[in-house]
């Protein structure tokens, strides 16, 4: 081959390079714009959820516990004001903290008709009554700023924590979340009992409709006919997949369950858990991105949607992989015709000092003063009550319920022990 033509054909293969490498960059190039213009503009749609409040949210950092004032609110449908209207009840109340260093998600309700101290920003008291009246009187005096800054004062104090970053939705936020992320799964823990109808036959009949299912079934449809889906019951209580329409009714539902608020509340918390499994799963930010702006409107926040931010969430997704879920009782009391849970000391203290070996934070031996517990109320002790107990799951399957003593560890459970820890049912453990 002449030489000339050898050059010629170099040429070429340099040419065909140099256009390879352009065209390689134009795409590069073209790819990044795309992404940054879909990031900007879901960016500027999610800056709708941010709420500023006087507490400050504290900074995302895989390095340290995370913990979110997570709440629902019964707004959102129609008949409660629209999806634009967040002047409601905090239905739920639940505490969720996510520690990198245990690699532990550890989660509390607290129950609504608790007894407290309702405080204002400045942790000045101002009422007394049922914990999740510190939304609405909040909402009242301020807006929904105010509502979440009452709401985090209040419930912080009560579980000896400083809470500074809260999440709220509304009910049409939570069918919309559970179904954007495939459904959820649980398990209807009824064992085929109906508080509600009370009937033995194994049937029911779910009301608002003709349709008969098994007994134990999960409904909401006698009091809010508007929603009829409901969760079957299953024998052996096996996890079921259950849609955003299932999901509300299972969070919502307390008149079937024999454990009422209680149980309604474990509910909550197994859906939460689930949906935080799901989402911390999401491998990409411009999933979360698209994620959240489908959602966008059914959510409000104090934590800024940002790259930062959604990258170091997806840190936390090792923290799934054991989840403590805690369950607490408090006694039942009427005043002024009214009737409240009041906590007794000791179990407040379990309480405490568990969400603060969460928060790596070091446990106390006494509650704050205006921290209202059953003896301080009444000025007398009751034995009339269990303490707290902790279900930890590993990696979504193995299981174990322990007791929590007042320092906030976990006891093993057995027979000697087991009648003093509380069951997600009501009443004592059972040990294996």
């Amino acid at each position: 081959m002449k030489r000339k033509e050898i050059r010629q054909k170099k040429k070429i293969k340099r040419s065909k390079k140099v256009y390879f490498v352009r065209f390689m960059s134009l795409f590069v190039i073209l790819v990044v714009a795309v992404s940054a213009v879909i990031y900007v503009q879901a960016e500027k749609t999610l800056t709708k959820t941010h709420v500023n409040t006087k507490i400050k949210s504290s900074s995302i950092s895989a390095k340290k516990p995370l913990t979110i004032l997570l709440m629902g609110v019964d707004t959102g449908d129609n008949s409660r004001g629209g999806a634009d209207s967040w002047n409601g009840n905090s239905d739920s109340q639940i505490i969720l903290t996510l520690n990198p260093r245990t690699k532990t998600t550890t989660i509390i309700s607290v129950e609504r008709d608790t007894m407290t101290n309702i405080e204002d920003a400045s942790g000045k008291i101002q009422s007394t009554q049922k914990m999740n009246a510190a939304y609405p009187l909040g909402f009242n005096n301020g807006g929904l700023s105010s509502a979440v800054t009452y709401a985090m004062k209040t419930i912080g104090n009560q579980v000896g924590l400083n809470l500074n970053n809260f999440m709220i939705v509304n009910m049409d936020g939570l069918v919309n979340l559970v179904n954007d992320v495939g459904g959820v799964e649980v398990v209807n823990d009824t064992n085929g009992s109906d508080v509600y109808q009370g009937t033995d036959s194994g049937k029911i009949t779910l009301p608002g409709s003709d349709k008969t299912v098994d007994s134990g079934a999960i409904y909401i449809s006698n009091t809010e006919p508007e929603y009829k889906a409901y969760v079957p019951y299953l024998s052996g209580n096996p996890k079921q997949l259950i849609n955003g329409e299932q999901a509300l009714v299972f969070a919502r539902d307390r008149d079937t369950l024999a454990n009422g608020n209680y149980g309604r509340a474990a509910h909550q918390r197994e859906v939460m858990t689930e949906l935080m499994n799901k989402m911390l799963s999401l491998n990409s930010v411009f999933k979360y991105q698209s994620f959240l702006n489908d959602i966008s409107s059914d959510f409000k926040t104090n934590i800024s949607i940002n790259l930062a931010n959604l990258t170091a969430l997806m840190a936390y997704k090792d923290c799934l992989n054991k989840v403590v879920s805690i369950q607490y009782q408090g006694v039942s009391q009427m005043v002024d015709g009214g009737s409240y849970e009041f906590i007794p000391e000791n179990v407040d203290l379990a309480i405490q000092n568990i969400m603060r070996q969460a928060n790596d934070e070091s446990v106390t031996d006494k509650l704050d003063q205006s921290v209202i517990t059953y003896e301080n109320y009444f000025g007398s002790e009751t034995d009339q009550y269990y303490m707290p107990s902790a279900t930890v799951t590993i990696k979504g399957e193995k299981s174990e319920t322990y007791g929590v003593d007042t320092k906030g560890s976990l006891v093993k459970i057995n027979k000697e022990n087991a009648q003093d820890y509380v069951s997600s049912q009501g009443g004592a453990l059972v040990a294996n």
